[in-house]
């Protein structure tokens, strides 16, 4: 009987053992495995970096891109002529942007040597499309009376939307 039990306890010790080394060698595959998931989370996170950045630099060209593309009106051979009381334009207008400019007008204002405001007007021109550039003259002529002008502006103004 006593030899049964030593065999049992003995059995059972070896079990015990292999029991042990096989926890032994979960614990290392755990350690492992959870060294793994560290360098994989800091991966992660670098990727998260990069793709943050990627995605500025995306929103930074979409921004220029929309501001070459937008319409944008400038002028070309712009002359201003006074005669007999009539205040004449010409030139070209270009829209250097992609999309169309629509409902461009030319708001005109000028004043007189004594500062005296003379001329508030618009001038329609229509749509241009982008790059396009269209001559304005003859129907640009304003009657103002004649007094001599010190100065004018004539900006090009339009919408984006028809």
């Amino acid at each position: 009987m006593v030899g049964a039990l030593f065999a049992s306890v003995f059995y059972y010790s070896i079990a015990l053992d292999a029991k042990d080394s096989e926890i032994t060698d979960l614990n290392a595959l755990l350690y492992t495995k959870n060294d793994e998931v560290s360098n994989l989370s800091a991966q992660i996170d670098t990727k998260n970096d990069e793709i943050s950045s990627l995605n500025s630099q995306i929103s930074s060209l979409q921004s220029q891109n929309d501001a070459l593309t937008a319409p944008n009106l400038v002028w070309s051979r712009f002359d201003v002529r006074i005669n007999q009381g009539f205040f004449m334009i010409s030139g070209g207008i270009c829209n250097t942007g992609t999309e169309t400019a629509f409902d461009v007008r030319l708001h005109v204002v000028a004043y007189a040597v004594d500062g005296t405001k003379v001329i508030d007007s618009y001038k329609e021109v229509g749509s241009l499309n982008g790059k396009q550039l269209v001559d304005v003259g003859g129907g640009l002529d304003i009657y103002y009376g004649g007094s001599i002008l010190d100065n004018w502006t004539i900006t090009p103004e339009w919408s984006n939307m028809t």
